[in-house]
């Protein structure tokens, strides 16, 4: 493990070079891939039991994952359009006899800005932003109810709604034309934070740019 991690060191001192004055996206495009931790809505983990055949494991978990194309605006900005996938599946096995499994795909496709905090003139490795955008997130609800030698129920729904996001992150630039991308942004679906898909995502990836 020591020697894979000092072989990745080795590789990104040997690619890296000074960085370009003004932001990552000066003069350039990209397209950036990244994973990430949902939480919509009350997000929990949690094992109850109970006796007498009322045992009760319940678990909430969520995630998904984006593709984005990035333009630069001038010296400290970027377009950016995203296309993502985000999961939730909340599960509770009740005794013996009931399995309830919900889960809630939020399908987002979205144009935004990013603006760089850093000045114009910046030569960083690490440079952080500001983003902002929106547009139309589709959401779609599937829960099952199995109760053993009674019934199976599966009931389906989708929606078409507006939503906006706001964040930050950062980027650090291996070479001119790789970066590691962190941010966390808040998306707000349907202009309502009480809606169960409205939370914060935190997401981790890299992003491979050109000259334009």
């Amino acid at each position: 493990m020591k020697k894979a991690v000092f072989l990745l060191v080795c590789a990104a001192l040997f690619v890296s070079g000074p960085a370009a004055a003004g932001s990552i996206w000066t003069d350039r495009a990209g397209i950036g891939l990244r994973g990430s931790y949902w939480s919509p809505g009350s997000h929990e983990v949690y094992v109850r039991t109970g006796s007498f055949g009322l045992d009760e494991d319940r678990v909430d978990a969520g995630g998904g994952g984006w593709i984005s194309f990035m333009s630069g605006v001038g010296d400290r900005g970027a377009v950016e359009f995203s296309w993502g996938g985000l999961g939730r599946v909340k599960t509770a096995e009740t005794g013996l006899f009931r399995d309830d499994v919900e889960i809630e795909a939020v399908v987002p496709v979205t144009v935004g800005y990013q603006w760089s905090l850093f000045p114009d003139r910046n030569i960083s490795s690490f440079q952080p932003y500001l983003s902002a955008g929106g547009g139309p997130y589709i959401v779609s609800h599937i829960r099952v109810i199995d109760e053993a030698f009674s019934r199976e129920e599966v009931t389906v729904r989708n929606r078409l709604m507006a939503g906006l996001y706001a964040g930050g992150g950062g980027y650090f630039s291996v070479s001119r034309w790789f970066a590691f991308q962190g941010e966390m942004k808040y998306h707000l679906v349907n202009l309502d934070p009480d809606r169960p898909s409205s939370g914060f995502e935190l997401g981790f990836g890299a992003v491979f740019t050109w000259k334009r």
